[in-house]
C-alpha cells in the first residue's frame, strides 16, 4: 500500500465523519452536530452572547398533504438556503427534526441586530413561491433567546426558544419573538 491509499482512506474517513454530521434533506448540521457545537460555544465564552432561534415551517403537514413530499422536501432545501444566507458568516444553522430548524448566532448584542436576520428569514420564506402559478404559500414562525441574559445553560436557553416560538404561533403564525432584553417575550413582529 503506498501513499496514496493511506490518503485516500483519511479522505474517506474524514468524508464519512462530515456526512454523519449533515442532515441529508437539508444539507444543515443534524440535531446532534449543532447542539454539540451551541454546547461547547456557550461553555468556551461565559458572558458572550450567544443567540439561539427555533424556526418552524407553518402548517408543513399541510404543504406535504396539500402538493406531496417530495414538494415538501423542496421546500424544507429552500427554506434551509435562506437560513445560511440569513444567517452568513455570524453562525450555524441545522435541522433539529421534521419542519424545525435551527440557527446559533455570536456577537449580536442588541434587538435589532436579531430583529435584522429573523425578519429577513420571515420575508423571504414567505416569498418563496410568490409568483407560483398555484397560490402556495409559505410562511414560519421563529422563537429566540440569548445566552447569557436569557439563560445561564443552554438546556434553558432552548426551552425559552422553544417557548417564544409556540407564542408566535399562538399570535398567528408568519413571525418571529425574540426574549432578549424584553420585559416580555411579547417582542413579536
Amino acid at each position: 500500500r503506498g501513499l496514496g491509499d493511506v490518503y485516500k482512506r483519511q479522505v474517506v474517513e474524514e468524508l464519512s465523519i462530515i456526512s454523519d454530521m449533515k442532515d441529508p434533506g437539508t444539507d444543515l448540521l443534524n440535531k446532534r452536530a449543532i447542539t454539540d457545537y451551541v454546547r461547547k460555544l456557550i461553555d468556551s465564552k461565559p458572558d458572550h452572547n450567544v443567540t439561539i432561534a427555533i424556526i418552524d415551517v407553518d402548517d408543513f403537514k399541510t404543504v406535504n398533504d396539500t402538493y406531496g413530499h417530495m414538494f415538501g422536501d423542496e421546500v424544507l432545501y429552500k427554506v434551509a438556503d435562506i437560513l445560511r444566507d440569513a444567517v452568513g458568516s455570524r453562525g450555524l444553522c441545522g435541522r433539529i427534526g421534521g419542519d424545525e430548524m435551527f440557527i446559533i448566532m455570536e456577537g449580536l448584542n442588541d434587538n435589532e441586530g436579531i430583529r435584522n436576520v429573523l425578519r429577513t428569514i420571515r420575508n423571504n420564506t414567505k416569498w418563496l413561491y410568490h409568483d407560483d402559478p398555484r397560490n402556495i404559500k409559505i410562511t414560519c414562525s421563529i422563537g429566540s433567546a440569548t445566552y447569557p441574559n436569557d439563560a445561564k445553560r443552554y438546556d434553558e436557553l432552548f426551552k425559552i426558544a422553544d417557548k417564544v416560538l409556540y407564542l408566535a404561533k399562538e399570535k398567528g403564525k408568519d413571525r418571529y419573538c425574540l426574549l432578549y432584553t424584553s420585559p416580555s417575550p411579547r417582542d413579536c413582529s
